[in-house]
């Protein structure tokens, strides 16, 4: 089942919110990034919220999720939550360019843990214009 809508913000969280995951089994996720939010349509047993994992595309209930501490959140994780988002949103809508260039700058973040001023500025164009698809 997939959302018909999007919204930007839920009860405090919002789209780019770094959070602590908490499963079933009590294990803890730190700093994923919610990506998604879905609107009132969406009824997945109240689940409602989509991080950045690796199963991205299943939706969690907001009673398993808490904000992230600052603190915890450094630069080299920023990066890395900011490049998957882009290459997430890239795969489903992007052109070959598009994926070829952002799977490069991920193999380049990987490798060395940090990535240019011009890789950032392309990574952050292509959340802007695939983020406004789905919100």
């Amino acid at each position: 089942m997939k959302p018909s809508g999007y919204i930007k913000e839920l009860n405090g969280f919002k789209l780019g919110d770094s959070v602590t995951f908490t499963n079933d089994y009590g294990v803890r996720f730190e700093n994923l990034q919610i990506i998604a939010i879905a609107d009132d349509s969406f009824d997945f047993y109240g689940s409602r919220f989509f991080l950045l994992k690796d199963s991205y595309w299943f939706p969690i209930h907001q009673d398993q999720i808490k904000h992230a501490a600052k603190t915890q959140f450094d630069e080299a994780t920023e990066i890395n939550n900011h490049t998957n988002a882009a290459l997430i949103h890239t795969y489903f809508y992007g052109n070959n360019f598009e994926r070829e260039r952002i799977k490069e700058i991920e193999s380049k973040q990987i490798r060395t843990g940090k990535i240019d001023d011009s890789e950032k500025a392309f990574r952050d164009e292509l959340i802007k214009k695939y983020f406004t698809r789905v919100i």
